[in-house]
């Protein structure tokens, strides 16, 4: 194995390539991917909690201004448009947080992080 090759798999954590990889020949795809959502179910499943929880959290009236954009050690990142939409999860969000840390608390969500979005002016046409 080429000193490249080595380097990359040890930055990325792989397993090093087998030493008979060419005469094993390549895996088949649906094992490749088998593994990968294996390896990543807790984290998928965690997500779909936060999703559901958010769902049910958040006003209707308010769910068209916002979106998730992620969770990053125990912080909700949360997109909304900015003036009275941003000042109204502000004003909610102590009690969304309740919520979802009681929904899941498999996650461990300690904040959320509030952040002004812009939207494509096609999308704000409808507002």
């Amino acid at each position: 194995m080429s000193q490249s090759f080595a380097s990359f798999y040890r930055i990325q954590r792989l397993p090093e390539r087998p030493e008979n990889f060419r005469e094993k020949g390549p895996e088949p795809l649906a094992n490749l991917v088998s593994c990968f959502l294996q390896e990543r179910s807790t984290d998928l499943q965690k997500a779909g909690q936060v999703v559901d929880a958010w769902t049910a959290a958040v006003p209707e009236d308010l769910k068209p201004y916002c979106r998730l954009a992620g969770v990053k050690d125990g912080v909700l990142s949360v997109e909304v448009l900015p003036g009275p939409h941003l000042y109204r999860f502000k004003t909610l969000s102590k009690d969304l947080l309740g919520r979802l840390q009681q929904a899941c608390p498999s996650v461990r969500i300690r904040s959320i992080r509030l952040i002004p979005a812009v939207m494509p002016s096609d999308e704000t046409a409808t507002l």
